[in-house]
């Protein structure tokens, strides 16, 4: 399902990440954990991170960006780790 781009916005499709994801899993994965989130992006940090993909001599999935990248702003806004609960 591919949503209408919204000005300045670059759509991630449902079937895209869904095929992604499956390709992915076969090839690294045994099983995959976690949840699948759909969003959108802007242009520009589009282009910015096909740059920074491209630029690595290792190749990395975006999976593993947006987590890394999503860990450190969590850490920094005192939200990650997770807490442990009683």
């Amino acid at each position: 399902m591919q949503h209408m781009a919204k000005k300045g916005k670059t759509p991630v499709s449902t079937q895209t990440v869904k095929r992604q994801a499956a390709e992915s899993s076969a090839k690294t994965h045994a099983s995959r954990s976690g949840v699948s989130k759909t969003f959108w992006i802007d242009d520009d940090l589009d282009a910015a991170l096909n740059r920074y993909l491209k630029s690595q001599k290792v190749k990395q999935q975006q999976t593993a960006v947006f987590n890394a990248a999503l860990e450190a702003f969590l850490a920094a806004a005192g939200f990650w780790p997770p807490k442990e609960t009683k």
